[in-house]
């Protein structure tokens, strides 16, 4: 790292600079460079069937991330999620090791809790989760949502759960529900949230 910031500072990398930026090979790779997710890649298939459904609830408070938080939450006060809501929070259970069969378990019983009967359930939703397996349509086996992803597509709209809420949620909503969440006040301060 010592090499790379001494690099960095020096006279012949500034230098270099222009050069770099007029190659036409390079300029594909430093335009998207600001978007790459540069994070570990976790392989679904050494995570599934690691969790239990009864782990859910607990690790929602304590591992997981508030945006997943926020949609737990909102799927157990409401007992039900809109389409972005369950693919976001559908596919990061799968990513953090919920087999097909939990996955199936889990959302049917949220939803029988509200207003969709098994019978519904199992026509209109049970599908999309299959799906979301690769076990239904074009038999892709989804990977879970990038926070990129999350942060710059599909914004929520009104009665949305999904998304991220640092960046889609009013800075004074978020500075509440870190604080109910028992946030410290120097991690809630405005310099360090945005």
């Amino acid at each position: 790292m010592s090499f790379l910031t001494s690099g960095l500072d020096s006279e012949l990398t500034a230098r270099s600079l222009p050069v770099v930026q007029a190659d036409e090979r390079l300029q594909p790779l430093l335009s998207h460079l600001s978007h790459a997710y540069v994070g570990p890649d976790y392989n679904i298939q050494k995570t599934t069937g690691k969790i239990s459904l009864e782990q859910i609830d607990a690790l929602s408070v304590k591992s997981f991330p508030l945006c997943m938080r926020q949609l737990h939450k909102s799927l157990r006060d409401n007992h039900h999620l809109r389409h972005g809501g369950r693919m976001q929070y559908g596919l990061f259970l799968k990513g953090i090791g919920l087999t097909l069969e939990q996955a199936l378990q889990f959302w049917r019983s949220e939803f029988i809790k509200g207003k969709v009967d098994a019978d519904k359930f199992d026509k209109g939703y049970a599908y999309s989760i299959r799906h979301n397996y690769g076990k239904e349509g074009k038999r892709t086996d989804y990977t879970p949502f990038s926070c990129m992803k999350i942060i710059l597509s599909n914004p929520p709209g009104q009665g949305d759960y999904h998304g991220c809420p640092f960046r889609h949620s009013d800075p004074e909503l978020l500075k509440q529900k870190l604080q109910a969440y028992k946030i410290p006040p120097t991690g809630i301060s405005q310099g360090d949230m945005f």
